[in-house]
């Protein structure tokens, strides 16, 4: 997963070396919104110490052997807020400092909860190419002993085609369970597990074919906010979750949410709430149904039932009376005079966390878009 700079393989003078790392210093220290601050120190401190330790071997011998290793990268990734694997301690290249689940090969290993192992991922759907020298690369989830929750990555990546196989994913699974084991993880996201329930190793072109055949599985498109393009689709297969218990079927579907722009608009013209937003949402899909009666009972809880429960309540007094006091907006006293000047209950969720900037010290949009941890308050109290 490291990607580096245009660095030189050699420098003739100290000089030279020092002015090339003043030059990639503003590039390596940026912060993210999106992450907290203790993410953002180890991230940072991370690529910074990549930086110096190439530089100064390049420029202590032109024929360094760090140059070219067929073993370019190895490092972790920690989860930060449910959607976001940020860079950990590494060793190789300056690399990427955060990945959503479900991209590329780091993210597709959390959201299936198992090693992948992919022997050239120029073939891998969704490959985020930090580094164009990396040509397969192995992932293994990092579960916590606590509660048996994904919280990070374990990454290596190879310049060499069909570096590893399933005897690595195998070795590698070992040493996180040790890792998991001993270390507390402190920054795993605190609202829901992520990952399927632990599957064997498998090389990624048989990560779904061993996977049950029913009941049918889930396809679940990754998409940001429409405004940012450079969030592709990427769909991901996921196995739904199933437990039969005394007649009852419980199926549990993770990564609920809104899946594209035209599903936004249809389910605003539906409910009649124009702030639905574009972020993911914290929850899994859950389905319970009894199979014994006619018809069977049946309870479906997933994103779009919660939407439509806070779309009811919207229209009713007691949320005028008592949520009205939060959502007035401010305006000039002309605009006042009309009746939805002030007070708008379709805006709630853009007031609650001010996606409007109406705080002098709120975020900009580009910071809030980013942000996936941001909780949805009325997902909270009103459904």
């Amino acid at each position: 997963m490291g990607g580096e700079p245009a660095q030189p393989v050699s420098y003739d003078t100290r000089d030279e070396m020092f002015a090339f790392v003043r030059s990639q210093l503003d590039a390596v220290i940026v912060t993210s919104p999106s992450l907290d601050a203790t993410m953002n120190m180890i991230t940072v401190l991370g690529n910074v110490s990549s930086l110096l330790f190439y530089a100064y071997n390049a420029l202590a011998s032109s024929t360094a052997q760090l140059q070219n290793l067929p073993v370019n990268w190895v490092g972790f990734y920690l989860l930060n807020g449910a959607q976001t694997l940020a860079l950990g301690p590494f060793q190789g290249r300056v690399a990427c400092t955060k990945i959503k689940v479900g991209r590329g090969v780091c993210g597709g290993a959390v959201l299936q909860g198992k090693a992948l192992v992919v022997s050239n991922v120029h073939d891998f759907p969704g490959h985020i190419a930090c580094d164009g020298g990396s040509n397969s690369e192995v992932v293994v989830p990092i579960r916590a002993k606590s509660d048996n929750r994904i919280v990070g990555v374990l990454d290596i990546d190879s310049t060499n085609i069909g570096q590893f196989d399933e005897v690595d994913g195998r070795f590698l699974e070992e040493v996180v369970a040790v890792v998991g084991e001993r270390l507390e993880f402190p920054l795993r996201p605190p609202t829901r597990p992520i990952g399927q329930a632990d599957a064997p190793v498998a090389p990624v072109s048989q990560t779904t074919a061993s996977a049950p055949p029913s009941p049918p599985p889930v396809v679940v498109h990754r998409t940001g906010v429409a405004a940012l393009p450079k969030d592709k689709d990427l769909p991901v297969e996921v196995i739904p979750e199933v437990h039969n218990i005394g007649g009852w079927e419980f199926q549990f579907t993770q990564q609920s949410r809104i899946q594209s722009q035209q599903e936004q608009e249809d389910l605003t013209k539906t409910l009649g709430v124009h702030a639905i937003p574009e972020i993911v949402f914290p929850i899994n899909a859950f389905r319970m149904v009894h199979r014994q009666g006619t018809p069977p009972i049946a309870l479906h809880v997933d994103a779009h039932s919660i939407l439509r429960d806070a779309a009811r309540y919207y229209q009713t007094d007691e949320y005028r009376a008592l949520i009205e006091k939060d959502v007035q907006i401010p305006s000039s006293a002309a605009w006042k005079a009309t009746p939805y000047a002030t007070f708008d209950a379709l805006v709630d969720w853009a007031w609650r966390h001010r996606y409007f900037g109406f705080d002098p010290t709120a975020s900009p949009a580009q910071q809030l878009v980013e942000d996936e941890t941001a909780l949805i308050d009325w997902l909270n109290n009103f459904a």
